[in-house]
């Protein structure tokens, strides 16, 4: 039976998720979002719905303290007129538990009888309940669920240590378009215009530039990099972030600015290309007191691109990564120059990871085979 589903995504619609949605054919999808939404949405095969949020009612000059009063609530993200919408629909398929549009989409399920699945990223139990609105609603969202599909085992952790009955959580990885992103030749274009010679080895590290993703954590062990090798390697950071000048100013200050290449944030399109240039891509997460790293859905465009791997043991990375990468403590900028180190002087083993990384992401990580049993969930909800 085909059916119509609703994936509802609020201000964060994007296309390296919905990769995993856009080969169904077999039911009608459709994606929901706000107007403002954060990253492009043109370039996403879905049909797409653009509501207004609760937090844009409110005009200037009133609009910033109507934002501050629902943020400190915890309620953020409602979505104006989704509810009466999503009663047309056979399937609720929302984000996380927190949101308010997960509890929106719960309380149609309450109403109407329609299924609710819900993808869960985040992997620390309890998140956000110190504000009472938050966990009334994540408590509403849980009750009424049809099932969850965890991102990883982290994410399942979390939501059986919240009381999420076992039956009803699956965990699915994300997956990447793997005819996208697959391994080849440093593109020529792209070289040049960053000015790499044949000879570098390239780091690259994509992401925002703030202290969950270890940014000056990475600038400081690629320091010693360049004083082991000068003039062998590069470093090029992709993103934008509050602390890319301090990045910036800590290159400056260990004499390695003319190594590091800070180049902004990219369309996604362009990201096959970047990691064409890259023979070693790192991501030095960080955790913090109210987050660790859910995912990381660049470790799995790098491994389906064949590239050797330098992550942190937090979060889901050593689940996602496995033993296609090398993974360090974080917050240890000596034990990630080691990695970093190794890698720079053994090609064997930067070729023998970048093996094993594209086997994974066939095996694993193809958003056509996620497709599918997103289909399968769908057919059987």
């Amino acid at each position: 039976m085909r059916k119509r589903v609703a994936v509802i995504r609020g201000i964060s619609l994007n296309k390296w998720e919905m990769q995993n949605y856009e080969p169904i054919t077999r039911h009608e999808v459709t994606a929901f979002c706000t107007y403002g939404n954060l990253f492009n949405t043109a370039n996403i095969d879905i049909k797409k719905v653009y509501l207004k949020s609760l937090e844009a009612v409110v005009k200037p000059p009133l609009h910033r303290y109507w934002t501050f009063l629902l943020r400190k609530l915890g309620y953020r993200y409602h979505m104006m007129g989704l509810g009466k919408l999503l009663a047309t629909y056979d399937v609720a398929h929302t984000a996380d538990t927190w949101y308010a549009f997960s509890f929106q989409a719960a309380l149609v399920k309450k109403k109407y009888g329609n299924r609710l699945v819900v993808t869960q990223w985040e992997n620390i139990p309890f998140a956000l309940e110190d504000r009472p609105l938050i966990r009334h609603m994540k408590k509403v969202v849980r009750g009424n669920a049809d099932l969850f599909m965890a991102v990883s085992h982290s994410s399942e952790r979390a939501l059986l240590t919240e009381g999420v009955p076992k039956e009803k959580v699956h965990v699915i990885p994300m997956g990447v378009d793997v005819e996208r992103f697959h391994p080849m030749y440093k593109d020529r274009g792209l070289c040049s215009k960053l000015g790499l010679a044949d000879d570098e080895i390239v780091f690259l590290f994509i992401g925002r530039l703030i202290e969950e993703k270890g940014i000056l954590d990475l600038i400081s062990a690629y320091g010693a990099i360049v004083h082991d090798f000068p003039s062998r390697t590069r470093l090029m950071v992709v993103g934008e972030g509050s602390l890319r000048e301090r990045a910036k100013h800590l290159a400056h200050q260990l004499g390695i600015e003319k190594s590091v290449e800070f180049i902004g944030s990219q369309p996604y399109d362009e990201m096959p290309r970047l990691f064409s240039i890259a023979d070693i891509f790192v991501l030095p997460s960080v955790p913090t007191r109210t987050w660790e790293e859910q995912y990381g859905m660049v470790l799995v465009e790098a491994m389906a691109s064949g590239k050797a791997l330098i992550s942190t043991r937090t979060g889901a990375i050593p689940e996602v990564v496995g033993p296609a990468g090398m993974v360090v403590p974080p917050r240890q900028p000596n034990r990630l120059y080691e990695a970093m180190r190794e890698l720079v002087i053994s090609g064997q083993k930067r070729e023998e990871l970048g093996k094993i990384a594209r086997s994974m992401a066939i095996e694993r990580y193809d958003s056509r085979q996620v497709a599918g049993t997103l289909s399968c969930i769908y057919d059987c909800i």
